[in-house]
C-alpha cells in the first residue's frame, strides 16, 4: 500500500504510511472491528494468488460491515497545500456472492466534531482476484 506526497513543487517525498509494506507485521495499523494477520508471499500459500512474489500482505478476516478493515492515523504526516496519491493492491477471496465492492475512504476527525468520511474510490471484484486500485 502506498501513499506518496507531492509538494507544491511537484517533487515526491517519503511514503506517509508507516509500515506500508507490512514488513513489521501489523505495527502502525489498527484493525477496526475485524481480525487480521500478515502473510509473506514466500510462505507458499497456494490459496492466495499474490501479485508480487516478494512481498508481505495483510489478510483481514471476520468483517461483517463494509466499513470494517485496516486503519492508520496519518494526521501528523500530512500538510495543507500538499497533494497525495494513494494506491493499494487489494484482493477478495471466499466470496459468497458473485461480486464484492471494495471501497477506500478517508476518515476525518476534528477535535470534538462528528466523524465524517470522504469517499476516495471503489472497485468491484468478480470471483477471487487481486488488482491494483485507486
Amino acid at each position: 500500500m502506498a501513499g506518496n506526497i507531492s509538494g507544491p513543487s511537484g517533487s515526491n517525498a517519503a511514503n506517509i504510511l508507516l509500515n506500508h509494506d507490512f514488513s513489521n507485521d501489523l505495527n502502525s495499523w489498527h484493525l477496526n472491528c475485524c481480525n487480521g494477520y500478515v502473510i509473506s508471499s514466500k510462505a507458499g500459500d497456494q490459496s492466495v494468488n499474490l501479485m508480487d512474489s516478494d512481498c508481505n500482505y495483510a489478510v483481514i478476516t471476520d468483517r461483517n460491515e463494509c466499513w470494517q478493515g485496516l486503519e492508520q492515523d496519518i494526521t501528523d504526516r500530512i500538510s495543507i497545500g500538499s497533494a497525495y496519491t494513494v494506491s493499494a493492491f487489494v484482493g477478495v477471496s471466499g466470496l459468497s456472492q458473485d461480486s464484492a465492492d471494495v471501497k477506500a475512504t478517508l476518515k476525518l476527525e476534528y477535535h470534538d466534531s462528528a466523524t465524517n468520511y470522504l469517499f476516495i474510490g471503489r472497485y468491484t471484484f468478480f470471483h477471487n482476484f487481486i488488482t491494483s486500485i485507486f
